[in-house]
């Protein structure tokens, strides 16, 4: 039975369910958003879906294959939650890219109408996973 005292548990920043931890792809976060453009009068002409992958230096590859290669496959929670100020960084970057890709498709006729994130996710490694669970293989 659904009790809505534990999904306002999942829902609250303590518990940390904002945010998927995720295993098994290199990097620092990876966000999923869609992006929508509109004409002159308001009347919403495109969307795309987009998934950045933010590294923790703060270089963004925007729907890589790599990721792609990653959603096709069963995975495990990650283990690893950045801090709020990586948080805040990772997401400045992520917004950049956004924006820049909302820019670049931008013309006469369609005009940025806004980005909104779908979910983030703190990635952790496939090495620093099997390290976590003890397990370390050469």
């Amino acid at each position: 039975m659904f009790e809505p005292s534990a999904s306002r548990c999942a829902e609250d920043h303590d518990f940390g369910g904002l945010c998927a931890k995720l295993a098994g792809l290199s990097g620092g976060a990876v966000m999923t958003a869609l992006l929508r453009w509109q004409n002159d009068q308001g009347r919403r002409l495109r969307q795309e879906f987009t998934a950045p992958h933010l590294q923790p230096d703060g270089t963004v590859a925007t729907n890589p294959n790599s990721l792609v290669d990653w959603l096709e496959k069963p995975r495990t929670d990650g283990t690893r939650i950045g801090t709020r100020e990586e948080a805040v960084v990772l997401r400045e970057c992520a917004e950049a890219a956004m924006d820049q890709r909302l820019g670049a498709v931008n013309n006469r006729d369609l005009h940025p109408e806004n980005r909104q994130v779908i979910n983030p996710g703190w990635l952790t490694s496939a090495r620093a996973q099997r390290l976590s669970h003890g397990m370390v293989y050469r």
